[in-house]
């Protein structure tokens, strides 16, 4: 189970989950490799008034890192197939006019996604309610299922 602020790297054995309220989780998936990476993260970015290491935590933060990681490795954004899933508003009559954290979080990620040059191939973001996402890096095949039952069987669509 991946836990908010983490994020893992896996080949074709792996097989990782989520559960998401308003925080946002992404799937990155090489077809040809059968390479992948799943990240969990809770806020769009760090407080301007504390540094330290990257952190899981702040998306802007863990898109970089798992970004340099695919170059690393000799793959450029738009090989990758990109699945964004969360960013549910959890307290609805608490917000008012103030954009929520999930929506926040939710315009973060679709801005990075733009800039650093990913094709989000999949989503399933906002509402009420949160989300169980499994992610099978085999076949690249994400499941999305709000509370106890399916919500959306993605059957690998890309």
């Amino acid at each position: 189970m991946l836990a908010p602020g983490d994020y893992v790297f896996g080949d074709p054995e792996v097989v990782v989950q989520t559960l998401l309220g308003s925080c946002v989780a992404f799937t990155f998936w090489h077809p040809r490799l059968r390479a992948g990476a799943m990240c969990h993260y809770m806020l769009p970015s760090r407080p301007t008034n504390r540094t330290g290491e990257p952190d899981g935590r702040y998306g802007e933060e863990v898109i970089l890192e798992i970004t340099e990681h695919f170059r690393n490795m000799g793959l450029a954004p738009p090989s990758l197939r990109v699945g964004m899933f969360g960013g549910a508003n959890m307290f609805p009559g608490l917000t008012g006019s103030i954009p929520s954290i999930g929506d926040r979080n939710i315009e973060l990620g679709r801005e990075l996604m733009t800039r650093l040059g990913y094709r989000l191939a999949e989503a399933d973001l906002g509402g009420p309610l949160h989300r169980r996402v499994i992610f099978e890096i085999a076949s690249g095949r994400v499941d999305v299922h709000y509370g106890e039952g399916p919500i959306s069987d993605r059957g690998g669509r890309r």
